[in-house]
């Protein structure tokens, strides 16, 4: 007798009749266990992948559930270890509707992106808030990975002193020196490739020749003061982009995960997140500068302003809403709210 609806490495009732008998085919089939694997982490800039500085979120409550290849009900929960990662292992097959992951909502974190996982390479199963559903594993040693949960952090209070800097910091002495000190010096590239993989419209791939992927400290802070210097008024306020990534900058060196604490001798305060979850109230006047609806609250988080800036770009020019390379009128209005936001803010929470 044999039960194959649950777990079993016996084989009985064998019954052998008198005589010369020989018993065969009495054989023990093993499969490989299947696994579900993904983590947890606070996703600073909200682009659904784990970038340089972001940390993983420990703690956080798991949940597997569906049904087995054998109709058995699977029900699991278990916690994310201090490298944010959970693993389900040791699992049987699925049914044909797969195994749904979903997370409870971790304290001291606004819900971020999803990132959907692969069973085997390829991408596998449907994702909606905090759940990842019909993950088949249909064959044994299914391998489920990088089903990942993004979290980003609270909004803070108001832009205030000592958070950001007005944008002849940055062109001066102390400003440059700092640039170039930021993770270990003037030929280290984390502040260019984060600023690229942050903002890509504006200093990515997308960005042409404004592309800071790659980039030494030293040759972000010879960019900064390519901006610093325009004058032309053609397309809008002359030092709009100068406000705009001195804002950045200010993002960066603030956040004690992606810049340390060097900012600190600068006069600057470094805290786990930095200015970017602080608050600004862009202003009724501004608000489509910033993609808000008259129905939608004014006050953004400084990241946020950011990042609704840097989807108003193409290919680095900043409200080049069309494409075109240059900028009409109407874009030229944008540009005008966005500079008077960006120098705002730069005052507001100036080191001083």
């Amino acid at each position: 007798m044999v039960n194959n609806t649950q777990d079993s490495d016996v084989i009985s009732g064998i019954v052998l009749p008198a005589g010369t008998v020989q018993a065969t085919g009495y054989n023990f089939a093993e499969i490989p266990p299947s696994r579900l694997q993904g983590l947890v982490w606070e996703d600073f800039n909200d682009d659904g992948a784990v970038d340089f500085g972001e940390q993983a979120i420990a703690g956080v409550t798991i949940h597997l559930t569906g049904t087995d290849d054998r109709g058995q009900s699977v029900n699991l929960t278990m916690t994310t270890d201090d490298q944010g990662i959970f693993e389900f292992a040791n699992l049987r097959p699925s049914d044909a509707n797969g195994y749904t992951v979903s997370e409870d909502q971790p304290s001291g974190f606004a819900d971020g992106k999803e990132s959907l996982g692969t069973v085997n390479g390829v991408l596998t199963g449907a994702v909606i808030d905090h759940v990842f559903s019909n993950i088949s594993l249909l064959l044994p040693g299914g391998d489920g990975v990088n089903y990942n949960f993004g979290e980003r952090p609270l909004a803070g209070a108001a832009v205030h002193a000592a958070q950001t800097a007005t944008i002849g910091f940055w062109q001066n002495k102390n400003g440059q020196d700092l640039i170039k000190a930021l993770n270990g010096g003037p030929s280290a590239t984390q502040l260019g490739n984060w600023l690229a993989a942050t903002f890509p419209n504006l200093y990515g791939v997308p960005a042409g020749a404004n592309n800071l992927a790659g980039k030494t400290n030293a040759q972000v802070a010879a960019f900064y003061t390519s901006l610093f210097k325009r004058t032309s008024s053609t397309n809008g306020p002359p030092k709009v982009d100068a406000q705009v990534l001195a804002v950045a900058l200010a993002v960066y060196v603030t956040n004690q995960d992606l810049a340390g604490t060097t900012a600190v001798a600068y006069g600057f305060q470094v805290t786990a997140d930095g200015v970017g979850a602080a608050t600004f109230d862009v202003g009724s006047d501004n608000r489509v500068a910033f993609g808000l609806s008259s129905s939608d609250s004014t006050v953004m988080t400084v990241l946020d302003i950011l990042l609704a800036a840097d989807a108003r770009a193409r290919n680095g020019l900043l409200y080049d809403l069309d494409g075109s390379g240059t900028i009409s009128s109407y874009e030229k209005l944008l540009r005008t709210m966005a500079n008077n936001v960006f120098t705002a803010i730069n005052k507001q929470g100036d080191i001083r």
